[in-house]
Order: structure tokens, then C-alpha cells, then sequence
């Protein structure tokens, strides 16, 4: 299980007992929603870096930040809404 750095040894502890008294469903729902926060966080901290961007140029911009992160996604380039992005850099 992953053990972040900045928290203490005996909170990890916890967390790995709590984690691993939930059913595998209830996890993988854990992990479902942790994403999907995650994604509302990274909307909003690109709407707040571009607030006159449409939330579909939002998006666009976050595939191209994905693209920057992972260049297997190589493939987003070829989505019509990448595009939108380029087109209207600033």
C-alpha cells in the first residue's frame, strides 16, 4: 500500500487498517469518487487560470496538460476538442 512521506508512520497505520476492513467494492467506490474529486479540483484550478475559457476549452486544456504529463496518450490528439485548445491559446 502506498505511504505518503509527509504523514507519520502510526497515521498510515490507520489509514491501512480502515483501508483494509472495507469490502473490495467499497474500495474500489473509495477509489471511484477519490478520482472524480480529483477531476472537479483540476476543472476548477484550470477555469480559475483561464476564467474566459468556455468549460469545453476547459476540458481541451486539461487533455493537453494530460498530454504534457504522459506522451502515451498520444492518441488525444486525434479528439476533435483537442483542437479547441490550439486554436485559442493565449
Amino acid at each position: 500500500m502506498f505511504h505518503s512521506q509527509d504523514t507519520s508512520t502510526q497515521t498510515n497505520a490507520v489509514y491501512e487498517r480502515l483501508m483494509q476492513s472495507k469490502t473490495p467494492e467499497e474500495r474500489l467506490l473509495m477509489g471511484l469518487q477519490m478520482a472524480a474529486d480529483g477531476m472537479k479540483i483540476w476543472f476548477e484550478r484550470v477555469q480559475i487560470a483561464y476564467p474566459n475559457y468556455s468549460n469545453e476549452q476547459v476540458r481541451a486544456k486539461m487533455l493537453h496538460e494530460m498530454l504534457q504529463i504522459d506522451p502515451t496518450l498520444y492518441w488525444v490528439k486525434t479528439l476533435p476538442v483537442f483542437y479547441t485548445i490550439e486554436e485559442n491559446k493565449e
